[in-house]
């Protein structure tokens, strides 16, 4: 028997050139053990882009913050469920000053 001879015709597309993939955008958090119970306790990524910005999430909600004092703050103002600010005329008590106001201005008639 004698060896297939017939080739195929030439292709009428050309081929695309191979593009390598972007790397994705690193994202990491850095952690502290009073507010990240999960979170591993990480320095600084060496392989991060030096002008991008590190995101710091919550733990409870994933929102980004820039830094660590920032969770903790919001930790302890949103998720804590501490509420600071107080009625005068009432005893209710608020999470936030806006609220406070809010809730003057629409159970008291009065801008507080």
């Amino acid at each position: 028997m004698s060896p297939d001879t017939t080739t195929s015709p030439p292709s009428t597309q050309t081929e695309q050139p191979i593009i390598a993939p972007q790397p994705t955008p690193r994202l990491f958090a850095i952690g502290s053990a009073s507010v990240f119970a999960a979170a591993p306790s990480t320095a600084e990524d060496p392989s991060a882009p030096r002008n991008q910005v590190a995101v710091v999430r919550c733990p409870t909600c994933n929102a980004g913050f820039e830094n660590r004092k920032k969770v903790a703050v919001h930790v302890r103002d949103a998720h804590a469920g501490l509420k600071k600010f107080g009625c005068e005329k009432c005893p209710g008590r608020f999470l936030s000053l806006a609220n406070r106001r809010c809730h003057c201005i629409a159970a008291h008639g009065m801008i507080a």
